[in-house]
């Protein structure tokens, strides 16, 4: 690579580091297409994490023939990011069943004979390429999915260069606790977002869209009666005169003050996962709601709410003194842009300084290591040297910006859905956990019964804690699949243009989605799945050709067959003109 080369992503060039980058950075160059694009490896592989990460597939999915569904997902390599993150409006739950037309013997094509395109070429061509083409789309028609080394535990991703519209490939660990954890977030986005609609468009969603009160009013009593058995629960709503809840509501017991503090319930659980202005002032104002003036709190079973306050304000502090910075470090070394965009140009300049002097610091480390003695190195733990009160600053710095910004959605974010669902089934997390894991210790049994006066108390703390428990589970949880994300982008190789395995995928994808394609039907949903093909498999010269003669053929089926033989003539002499150039 050129030491003049410039970097279309982040336009350094010659000696010059990319964004928050090193000097190993500066000259690890990557040429991934055809055209005369050159980028730092560090900064192309931002790029496509940030392209394909928040690429939704623009998926046909109401287009489909007698079962059949082929969008536009099909076209990318296993586009793991697209399926990883925000894939949620493809998502077919029911699809492992493989009840797809494509499946079905009608119009079956088991591959391409490549004696039937050799007339397609010059006499003098080379077989060999012609032959290398064909039986990698041959492999794809007989595959289901594309994998470029057998049962090989690897993605490959595939974003397109925006210059030149040629495939970009890129390849990362397969990953199977994101592929389990982005499956289960797709399921849940999928089924609140199907409940929901099916609650809108409904007779008793009709009713609910003009008795709101009602719907929170159903919600907070679900969510009270999961933690609180029903005594408990009478004394947190000031209704120790009813001898149950449905005596209470029969016998007009329930007043203003019991409705708002049921209908409110939602309310602040939903607060404690949204942050935003409108809902923060009722995480705190909602456990006070329940106290009455002169109440004593010694013997009140409300005093357990309270909690909220010491231990919302632990968590806080644990997660951003602890958790934050782990983000904000593994955020830094595969997604620096986004720590660049919480910055201004002089705290850029700033940290990219500091971070200049940090690796300076590294790299003598290292050269001194070897020949810094056993005593020097027993003195440097306990005596502190000239410049540490430049690393103290450094690190205070940071330690500020974590303070400020949360970096643990960088690189998983939680659609709106996910935190809904996860509202919902939080309380009943919490008491389940609670009975089946905590109450199985007589030591915390013990300790519950030194603060709550009856069992039925006993189990309401101890679903609470069950609660503050499962909180931070889902805090170590996703700590562990973020960290297996960084591992995966960490891994990501960048293929090299039409080298071997290159070449291998691109034709074996191109295969299985022709093969797909022969299932289409006669009809009009079918024309515009095949158009759309068409124009993503195509290039310009060849999708000339295609406009010009395809609509003379008058069945789908026919059209078909034209564009396998285009995509196969512009797979072979795109390598024909590629052995050419490098014979030169």
């Amino acid at each position: 690579m050129v030491e003049d080369a410039t970097c279309w992503i982040c336009l350094g060039s010659g000696d010059e580091s990319p964004p928050l980058g090193t000097a190993e950075d500066a000259h690890d160059w990557v040429h991934p297409c055809r055209c005369s694009l050159k980028a730092h490896r560090r900064c192309l592989l931002e790029w496509v994490a940030n392209t394909n990460l928040e690429y939704k597939n623009e998926v046909l999915n109401e287009l489909n023939t007698n079962g059949l569904n082929i969008g536009f997902e099909s076209v990318n390599i296993l586009d793991s990011y697209s399926s990883l993150h925000r894939a949620s409006t493809a998502f077919h739950p029911f699809s492992w069943l493989n009840f797809r037309a494509q499946d079905r013997p009608r119009n079956e094509w088991t591959g391409f004979d490549p004696s039937s395109i050799r007339r397609a070429f010059p006499s003098g061509e080379e077989e060999e390429v012609i032959m290398r083409v064909t039986n990698a789309m041959s492999a794809g028609a007989r595959e289901r999915k594309i994998d470029s080394n057998g049962h090989s535990r690897k993605f490959v991703i595939n974003t397109v260069c925006p210059q030149c519209n040629a495939p970009i490939l890129l390849k990362t660990n397969r990953g199977i606790m994101l592929l389990l954890s982005s499956t289960c977030s797709r399921f849940i986005d999928w089924a609140v977002k199907g409940i929901t609609k099916a609650t809108l468009v409904g007779t008793v969603g009709g009713s609910i869209l003009f008795s709101c009160a009602g719907l929170f009013l159903s919600w907070g009593l679900k969510v009270l009666t999961t933690l609180a058995p029903e005594s408990t629960l009478l004394k947190l709503l000031d209704l120790s005169n009813c001898s149950s809840i449905n005596h209470a509501f029969h016998g007009d017991s329930i007043g203003f003050r019991q409705v708002l503090l049921l209908s409110s319930t939602p309310i602040y659980l939903l607060s404690l996962r949204f942050d935003n202005t409108f809902t923060s002032w009722v995480r705190w104002i909602y456990p006070l709601a329940f106290l009455r003036p002169k109440e004593n709190l010694n013997t009140s079973v409300k005093r357990f709410m309270l909690f909220q306050y010491p231990l919302g304000l632990l968590h806080e502090i644990l997660f951003k003194l602890l958790l934050n910075p782990i983000y904000f470090r593994w955020v830094h070394r595969v997604k620096p842009y986004f720590v660049c965009d919480q910055m201004t140009i002089d705290q850029l300049r700033i940290f990219e300084a500091e971070q200049s002097y940090i690796e300076t610091r590294k790299e003598l480390s290292l050269s001194n290591n070897n020949s810094e003695s056993i005593m020097s190195k027993i003195k440097s733990l306990f005596f502190s040297k000239g410049d540490d009160h430049i690393n103290e600053s450094i690190h205070t710095r940071r330690l500020l910006m974590t303070l400020k910004f949360d970096y643990s959605q960088a690189l998983l974010e939680t659609s709106m859905w996910e935190k809904v669902a996860s509202t919902v089934y939080w309380p009943l997390s919490g008491k389940y956990f609670n009975h089946f894991v905590l109450m199985r210790f007589s030591a915390f049994q013990e300790l519950l019964s030194q603060h709550a006066s009856t069992s039925d108390d006993v189990i309401y703390l101890g679903n609470l804690l069950g609660c503050c428990v499962t909180v931070v589970l889902k805090d170590l949880i996703n700590l562990l699949i973020t960290w297996r994300r960084v591992r995966q982008l960490e891994s990501l190789e960048v293929l090299e243009y039409m080298s071997p395995e290159w070449e291998y995928i691109i034709n074996s994808k191109m295969g299985q989605v022709l093969n797909g394609l022969s299932s289409l039907g006669e009809d009009d949903q079918s024309e515009i799945i095949l158009e759309e093909h068409a124009e993503r498999l195509l290039g310009r010269v060849y999708h000339d050709q295609w406009i010009k003669i395809s609509y003379s053929i008058p069945t789908v089926h026919g059209r078909v067959n034209y564009l396998r033989y285009l995509v196969m003539k512009q797979n072979i002499e795109r390598s024909l003109e590629y052995q050419k150039g490098q014979q030169k």
